[in-house]
Parts: C-alpha cells; sequence; structure tokens
C-alpha cells in the first residue's frame, strides 16, 4: 500500500493497522490529517470522495493520494445606512445599504454570498430567496420567520417580526440569520456601526 499527500507540507496520511505490505484481505483505515491551515479535500487513486476517516481492502497493490487546501479567510465589512462594502479591503457598491429593523440588522445579501463564493436565486412568483454555499441550500421567504436549511425548517429569530423584507424594490435579508447558517462570523460595532463579517472557506 502506498499513500501520498498531494501537497507534501499540508497533511498526512495515518494508517491502521500500520504497515507497507498486508496479506489479502486486510482492512486498513486511512486517515488524512491537515496541519493547521489547510482542510482535507478528498482521495484518488484505490480510495475516492472525501470520506474521512476510509478503509481500503488489500486484494492487490493500491496507491491512494490525498488532497488538501489552503483555507482562506475573507473579511467582510458593511456600515449601517452606507452602500459600500469592503471585502478584504476593497470596496463594493451595494445595491441598498444595511439597516436597523426591529433591532436586527437587515441587507440585500448577494453581494456578501457571491463574496464568499456562494449563489443567490430569487423567485419574484414566490417571493422565495435560494443561498446556495457549498453543502447548504438555505431558502427564504418574504415576511416569513421560517426558512430552510437542507429541507430542515428553521426559525430565523426569536423575535417573529424578523422577517426578509422588500423595501424601495430590493429584497432585504436578515444578516445574522444568514451569515452565521453559511458559517460566517458576524462582529457588530454599536459605536461605528459596522458589521464585521469573517469567512473561512
Amino acid at each position: 500500500l502506498t499513500t501520498t499527500v498531494a501537497q507534501s507540507a499540508a497533511g498526512s496520511i495515518s494508517r491502521s493497522p500500520d504497515a507497507s505490505s498486508y496479506a489479502s484481505g486486510t482492512v486498513v483505515t486511512l486517515t488524512a490529517s491537515p496541519v493547521s491551515g489547510y482542510d482535507f479535500t478528498g482521495w484518488s487513486g484505490a480510495l475516492t470522495g472525501k470520506k474521512n476517516p476510509a478503509t481500503v481492502t488489500m486484494d492487490a497493490d493500491k496507491n491512494v493520494t490525498a488532497f488538501f487546501t489552503l483555507k482562506v479567510t475573507k473579511i467582510i465589512q458593511l456600515t449601517i445606512g452606507s452602500t459600500t462594502m469592503y471585502v478584504d479591503g476593497s470596496p463594493v457598491i451595494l445595491e441598498a445599504a444595511p439597516i436597523i429593523l426591529n433591532s436586527r440588522t437587515l441587507l440585500p445579501i448577494r453581494a456578501v454570498v457571491e463574496a464568499v463564493g456562494g449563489t443567490i436565486v430569487w423567485d419574484a412568483s414566490t417571493q422565495k430567496v435560494t443561498i446556495v454555499q457549498n453543502d447548504k441550500t438555505l431558502v427564504l421567504w418574504i415576511d416569513r420567520n421560517v426558512a430552510t436549511l437542507n429541507g430542515q425548517s428553521v426559525n430565523i429569530d426569536s423575535d417573529p417580526k424578523v422577517v426578509p423584507i422588500i423595501m424601495s424594490g430590493r429584497t432585504l435579508l436578515p444578516l445574522r440569520f444568514v451569515a452565521e447558517t453559511l458559517a460566517m462570523d458576524v462582529q457588530w460595532n454599536a459605536v461605528t456601526r459596522m458589521v464585521t463579517i469573517t469567512y473561512t472557506s
């Protein structure tokens, strides 16, 4: 059994039982361990997919390669009332400025979702917003405080008045709910009225 790491400094592969050759029929468990700052992304060779740990049954000589990718952190900053958003310091113009309603920040979320590599689709007939980010599909409806995440119902906020809205022809979504559901960290500065979103992919 030969195991290799595609990026030698990105991580390692451990095997159990640990040997270089095995009796026919032996099941070997392989575990890919990324170093800090990297994520395991998948196997190739005698193993495929992203399952980790994964097992391989030795019935012939086998080669397995583990792939890792560098984590990337994006910092997005928005200010209440300003149509300029900053992504890693570069300005992006928003369709509408973030607002505070019912003590929650709402904003046109498209720019934030697209900044982290997600996609967003608006269905005018059902007033539905569908956001896809990695393995998550989040669906929200205008004026409804229940959304679905991968088909499961989730409450948007403990306050039932916190719902997606349409204002001046723009769809505004509750920022914290969407961002945290998509694994982003959200920090609020009450003095500067600035929202800082940190996303590591």
